[in-house]
């Protein structure tokens, strides 16, 4: 949750795409391969050049956020030598940062699937470099055999003791919801974790079966709310604003800028191989930047969903822009007004959110 006094800026850091699974809902592509440790390696200096080009603009910034992903950065065919460019990238990033910007705090996160036996090398870069990791769970379309969602959880399980595991990432497909509302998933096995950060699922090639619909987006977040998953961080939102704890729900990311870094490239999107379709299948005509794209998004999605006249603007976690304007997606009721509607109609949710929050 942003903090008064917290002003961010992010930074998504794709060092390749080469990965051992190969979901259904991923944007990536996978048909780039190639693990080119000169990109990883001079990243440190295009991420700071890109920065101070952006400060003048963002010049309030006191953090820094750094996710880095791949593909998968952990799995256990990679040789033990990428793991020390992983730790020289993180040195030299902070190294480039504290001299140049010596007062904005820097934060550093990996992202991962989980689906490795190595543990012990992903725990030591994470030690040694203070960092923490963001672990991937979806019951459909991401394991292809159980023995891998039980590696994950292990090590989730893991991580979590140690306390090095900062979140859980769920992304809301169709058959993802199915499985937790019909308790065909091992998410309330996660509920260790302080937070589970949800991803709305942005329409790919295989988007007819994965796309959800604002019925199965009700239903999941009632699912939640009956099993008591607070820390979801959406619902966590909404409740302490339901609950007057907060005046206003938090939309969104939490960074005043957040771009990505991949080959080449630093901007907002830059896959380079990308199964997302393409941005005139979102935002038809009008010509989208680094620069305009969040606003954009949120207009387009706002006037689809009719947000704007909505009594419940303010304490809605408006988080599913990206998908509702596809255009392909139909939209029917608005299931963050159901499920608002609901919560107020069960006062005894609210006190139940209370009491998980103490």
């Amino acid at each position: 949750m942003k903090q008064n006094n917290l002003s961010s800026f992010g930074f998504d850091c794709l060092l390749f795409e080469r990965c051992n699974l190969h979901c259904t809902f991923c944007l990536e592509e996978h048909s780039v391969n190639d693990i080119d440790i000169q990109w990883i390696r001079q990243l440190p200096s295009l991420l700071l050049e890109r920065f101070v080009s952006e400060y003048e603009k963002h010049s309030e910034t006191n953090l820094i956020t750094f996710r880095i992903w791949g593909g998968e950065l952990f799995f256990d065919a990679l040789p033990d030598e990428i793991f020390e460019e992983y730790k020289m990238f993180v040195e030299q990033t902070k190294h480039l940062f504290n001299k140049t910007f010596p007062e904005i705090k820097l934060d550093f996160a990996w992202v991962s699937n989980g689906v490795f036996k190595n543990i012990e090398r992903v725990i030591s870069l994470l030690k040694e470099t203070n960092s923490g990791i963001n672990l991937s769970y979806d019951p459909i379309g991401r394991f292809h055999k159980k023995e891998l969602e039980n590696l994950m959880i292990e090590n989730a399980l893991r991580f979590n003791s140690l306390q090095l595991l900062n979140e859980i990432s769920i992304t809301l497909t169709k058959p993802c919801i199915n499985a937790y509302i019909n308790d065909q998933s091992r998410l309330l096995d996660l509920k260790f974790a302080k937070k589970i950060d949800i991803n709305y699922y942005i329409p790919n090639i295989n988007w007819k079966a994965l796309l959800p619909s604002d019925d199965d987006l009700f239903n999941f977040f009632k699912w939640t709310i009956d099993n008591k998953l607070f820390q979801i961080i959406d619902l966590n939102s909404l409740m302490l604003t339901l609950t007057g704890k907060m005046s206003k729900c938090v939309k969104g990311c939490n960074c005043n800028k957040h771009l990505s870094a991949c080959k080449n490239c630093i901007t907002y999107n830059c896959v380079k191989s990308s199964t997302i379709f393409p941005n005139t299948d979102f935002y038809g005509d009008t010509v989208i930047t680094e620069d305009n794209v969040s606003e954009i998004k949120k207009y387009k999605g706002m006037c689809k969903r009719g947000c704007f006249y909505c009594k419940y603007i303010d304490k809605c976690p408006g988080c599913c822009w990206t998908s509702i304007i596809y255009k392909n997606a139909k939209l029917d009721n608005c299931p963050f007004r159901k499920i608002i509607e609901y919560i107020e109609q069960n006062s005894n949710l609210k006190n139940e959110f209370i009491s998980w929050k103490l």
